[in-house]
């Protein structure tokens, strides 16, 4: 049988923390002639194909995360098949770690799937300003916030027991979370971590890594964020503050939302506010008459593609009354707009882009054509 440090492949198996590393290692690898294979565990697992166990014996080593609840699945036998084939194996946990981010969770939010903040309160104190109120008021127990980060961080521990991992990552993330930043979510890595894995991966398997990835500041898993809330930060003592969320999903693709606009978002979702889409250039007017006999400072100028968060819409002579809250711009950002309590859409003009608009906008057409 071939000797593993002769073999010219690399296998990677697990999730999006193991495409991560194949294309680290692919792009920074310095040892010629290396291929570096991947295996991502939920796409087979979903498909219902089996590992290729037959790929392992060519391989110098298997670079994995357990897997430990998947009956057919489970890493405990892939792990016997490399010391049977005398293939090393490097084993790191699941990477996920709630410190940064107490009661967050993964829901859809803008049209996108995304961790983002809730609170544990009564579902009245759920909504609108309410919320934030709530959830500032949450994280401002510096203990409760504490003790969050030593659960998490005991979840992992346990994780990587169970999982007999060969690198580790409980005491890197307890040790410098709070001089930089580890996390971008709750399950994405941000580089310092990575830089951390990385260079532990290439020591066991005996691959070095080019200099330029330990230099660039570039995040290995870019494109999704979620804010480090000023109470966190100071609950945790962190060294610095980063309340930006980003996303490569839904709505807000591509934008940099800050945290202000991001809890007002936040917080009309959950109360039910609604999203509409402009088809066709149009106005939002403060009175349901023709533009015409509005003044200038009774309009303002939407392009087809505008995004509007409302609440309250109700039709009349028309139009859509509503409460404007919020404005996008695809691929310019968000649209400023007057603190009117109320103002008008030509209803022709506007799409809802979500059940509970639609829901909303029948209803109340539903009583716009009732007998006064």
């Amino acid at each position: 049988m071939t000797q593993s440090a002769d073999r010219r492949r690399v296998l990677f198996y697990g999730g999006c923390h193991a495409q991560t590393l194949q294309r680290i290692f692919r792009e920074y690898g310095t040892e010629p002639g290396m291929e570096y294979d991947l295996v991502v565990n939920f796409q087979i697992i979903a498909a219902g194909k089996p590992f290729p166990m037959h790929r392992i014996p060519r391989c110098r080593a298997v670079v994995m995360s357990p897997v430990l609840n998947k009956p057919g699945y489970n890493t405990d036998r892939i792990l016997e098949a490399c010391r049977a084939a005398g293939v090393q194996t490097v084993v790191y946990p699941w990477i996920e770690w709630h410190g940064y981010h107490p009661y967050a969770v993964k829901r859809i939010f803008m049209g996108g799937k995304h961790w983002v903040h809730r609170i544990p309160a009564a579902p009245g104190l759920q909504a609108g300003e309410d919320f934030e109120r709530a959830l500032s008021l949450a994280l401002s127990d510096h203990q409760q916030v504490q003790d969050l980060l030593q659960r998490t961080t005991q979840a992992l521990r346990q994780n990587e027991a169970r999982g007999g991992c060969t690198v580790p990552l409980s005491e890197f993330i307890l040790d410098n979370h709070r001089t930089q930043r580890l996390f971008l979510t709750p399950d994405h890595a941000a580089q310092p971590l990575y830089r951390h894995l990385v260079a532990e991966v290439s020591r066991q398997i005996g691959i070095g890594i080019h200099p330029d990835y330990y230099a660039s500041a570039l995040e290995p898993q870019r494109g999704k964020q979620m804010p480090i809330l000023p109470e966190v930060a100071q609950a945790l003592k962190l060294n610095f503050m980063d309340g930006d969320f980003i996303t490569t999903e839904g709505l807000l693709a591509g934008r940099t939302v800050h945290r202000s606009e991001y809890l007002e978002l936040l917080g009309g979702a959950l109360l039910g506010r609604g999203l509409w889409r402009a088809s066709t250039g149009t106005r939002l007017k403060r009175r349901p008459v023709l533009s015409a006999a509005l003044a200038p400072d009774e309009c303002v100028e939407l392009c087809e593609g505008d995004l509007l968060h409302v609440a309250h819409p109700a039709t009349a002579d028309g139009h859509l009354q509503v409460r404007p809250v919020w404005a996008h711009r695809p691929g310019s950002g968000r649209v400023s707009l007057p603190a009117w309590d109320s103002g008008y859409l030509y209803a022709q003009h506007w799409a809802p882009l979500d059940r509970k608009s639609t829901r909303l906008n029948s209803s109340h057409s539903q009583q716009s054509r009732m007998p006064s």
